[in-house]
């Protein structure tokens, strides 16, 4: 999450009109991670879509150009 945060970044200096998305859940012991990134989110205009139903973030996937998805099986 780390690295896509970094990408959106380095491309607002580039394309400052392009829309990032973070899509995903937050588990109960990561709380303290997860207010860590969705603060440098924040800070990135990064959207972010926490917790939704699986419709939702098929729908997200789905309509994006682009996708990273952080695990090694991607």
């Amino acid at each position: 999450i780390e690295d896509f945060l970094t990408l959106a970044e380095i491309a607002r200096t580039q394309a400052p009109d392009m829309e990032f998305h973070l899509v995903g859940a937050t588990p109960a012991w990561a709380r303290a991670y997860t207010a860590e990134i969705l603060a440098s989110a924040a800070t990135l205009d990064v959207i972010t879509h926490l917790n939704t139903n699986d419709h939702a973030a098929s729908q997200l996937l789905s309509s994006a150009a682009f996708a990273y998805f952080p695990y090694p099986d991607g």
